[in-house]
């Protein structure tokens, strides 16, 4: 079985684990209104055009997949 020769120090550890990049979140930009020819729809509401989380209700109108599930004041 390989067992390391010596100990890696912290630095050594570090300077590898530099190029580990984590990828940025998949959420939208806020303040963003999708562009008329986009051919993205993915994280904008079908009903009302508004960002919004991906696989989530629309926090601004309460439509998820074209269907209205929750009944929102406004």
């Amino acid at each position: 079985m390989a067992v390391p020769k010596r100990k890696i120090s912290k630095q050594r550890r570090r300077l590898r684990r530099t190029h580990w990049i984590v990828p940025a979140p998949n959420v939208p930009r806020s303040q963003k209104v999708r562009a008329p020819g986009s051919r993205s729809g993915r994280f904008f509401c079908s009903n009302c055009n508004q960002p919004k989380p991906p696989h989530a209700i629309c926090p601004n109108c309460g439509y998820y997949r074209g269907r209205a599930l929750i009944e929102v004041e406004r």
